[in-house]
């Protein structure tokens, strides 16, 4: 039970880390949900921090140089 409870606490504490998403006053809101809930939240946010990340592609023709 203590690793749901710890599971929890921290897919919590990565959510607040999304400012533009959650804040201090969504606390009780989040704590409310159900753990699977939180992990499709957590995976969400950060898939949408993945595709915001800007890659360059590589020159495969410079590569050897």
């Amino acid at each position: 039970m203590s690793e749901i409870k710890d599971r929890r606490r921290y897919l919590i504490f990565e959510l607040l880390k999304f400012r533009a998403y959650f804040s201090k006053e969504d606390i009780p809101w989040l704590e409310s949900q159900p753990l699977a809930k939180l992990e499709i939240l957590h995976i969400r946010m950060k898939c949408s921090k993945g595709r915001k990340i800007e890659v360059k592609s590589r020159d495969t023709r410079n590569f050897n140089k």
